[in-house]
């Protein structure tokens, strides 16, 4: 309690500080969770089955590349750390007007990449009460500037999931043991999820224009 004022979360450093030195990446990562925000690395299993819920994407994923982790033609897990469309959307840092809820099939959106101010950020399809399918832009910039690929991310939220369970995972076939920019759908892909197509139309400049059907 210092000057007065209490002081009722914080972040540590601790085997982090070793492996990733002088980065931000660990300090970013605690302080989501003093915003609220939940593990999205899977606790309890192996490595690298940790990194089999959003792989390269989101900053609340496990962002240590521990010495000899890396299996042979993986991509560095620092690579994508921009923040999760929905986890910016949850904060306030990204406005309603800016999230797209699809509830009339077939439903286009055009998307503007995560890491700029305007545009839409996020098409947000719900299946449930407590669950929706998240389509967000991922561009070589901001954070995202070392991704090995643009495209476009789909993943699948879960409400009643805790943390380390499972809230969020990337949706969608990927090369290693956790989802890297394989993932990232092009113009003229489609990912089917939860029963329904996720198409990217075109590309627009730095946005995409999808569309969201049942097959």
């Amino acid at each position: 309690t210092p000057d007065g004022q209490s002081i009722t979360s914080g972040v540590t450093r601790g085997g982090d500080y070793y492996d990733l030195g002088q980065s931000g990446y660990a300090i970013a990562h605690e302080i989501g969770h003093t915003l609220g925000l939940s593990d999205l690395y899977e606790i309890g299993t192996p490595f690298p089955l940790l990194h089999r819920l959003v792989g390269n994407f989101g900053i609340m994923g496990l962002l240590v590349p521990r010495v000899g982790g890396l299996a042979l033609g993986q991509e560095d897990p620092l690579r994508g750390s921009e923040m999760l469309a929905w986890h910016r959307w949850q904060l306030g840092w990204v406005d309603s007007s800016q999230v797209a809820c699809v509830t009339t099939l077939p439903g286009s959106v055009q998307l503007a990449p995560v890491a700029t101010e305007t545009g839409i950020k996020a098409a947000i399809l719900p299946v449930s009460e407590t669950r929706v399918v998240v389509v967000e832009s991922r561009q070589q910039i901001g954070y995202d500037l070392n991704l090995a690929a643009e495209g476009v991310l789909v993943y699948t939220v879960d409400t009643t999931m805790f943390t380390g369970t499972g809230a969020i995972v990337v949706q969608g076939s990927f090369s290693g043991d956790w989802p890297d920019s394989s993932v990232l759908l092009q113009p003229g892909e489609t990912l089917t999820v939860e029963g329904y197509d996720v198409s990217v139309i075109s590309a627009l400049g730095e946005d995409y224009l999808i569309e969201i059907t049942v097959p």
